[in-house]
């Protein structure tokens, strides 16, 4: 028995949406590879039929019973808002000094509290070799999440920027869009008689 007939009722009436067992494998199959024909082909089809394995995915039934289970997966890792604000917190405030002992040695990735280690974007370590027969040389690099992003966003969840001049700034941004979209279609109708008078003088 696969794992996918152990999670549903082998009675086609009790399945989810009425849907078959391999409809059901097709579509665990596809969220799991994010390739249609290859999760078609695990699912049992023939490869004349995974071709086309897309149709399937198409059926209103098999659609509906996808995005419930896309929705199911996002609803499994969705943070909510205090998660994301204290996210963006630990972003703001990173110190890169979290990464050093007092000796000047680095904390082992490991030893890492949870705040400091969510501000790393990249953590490589490389050695560098001498030719003069000296010991490699131990090189780590560090790349940290960027703290303005983070930091823009919790000012305006904090309201620290003044919504008159945030308001002031769009309206100037559409304005400006709104300009140079006339310009460019005024030159568009000018181009457009301007050639249309040439024909006319040339047919005379």
């Amino acid at each position: 028995m696969t794992e996918i007939e152990k999670q549903f009722p082998l009675d086609k009436a009790a399945r989810p949406f009425g849907l078959t067992m391999k409809e059901i494998d097709l579509v665990f199959h596809y969220l799991r590879t994010g390739n249609v024909v290859k999760a078609a082909i695990e699912a049992g089809y023939s490869e004349k039929s995974a071709k086309n394995a897309h149709r399937v995915l198409r059926k209103e039934n098999v659609a509906t019973f996808l995005r419930a289970q896309v929705q199911k997966r996002f609803d499994d890792e969705r943070m909510e808002n205090g998660e994301i604000l204290a996210r963006l917190a630990r972003i703001g405030r990173m110190d890169p000094r979290k990464l050093f002992r007092e000796d000047g040695s680095y904390v082992p990735m490991a030893e890492l509290d949870e705040g400091t280690a969510a501000c790393l974007r990249a953590y490589e370590t490389e050695l560098e070799f001498h030719d003069d027969g000296a010991p490699p040389t131990m090189i780590r690099k560090v790349k940290f999440a960027d703290p303005v992003p983070a930091l823009k966003i919790l000012a305006q969840v904090n309201q620290l920027l003044a919504p008159e001049q945030a308001q002031m700034n769009v309206f100037i941004d559409l304005d400006s869009r709104m300009d140079q979209a006339r310009r460019r279609r005024a030159e568009q109708v000018a181009k457009e008689q301007g050639g249309k008078s040439n024909q006319v003088v040339s047919e005379q």
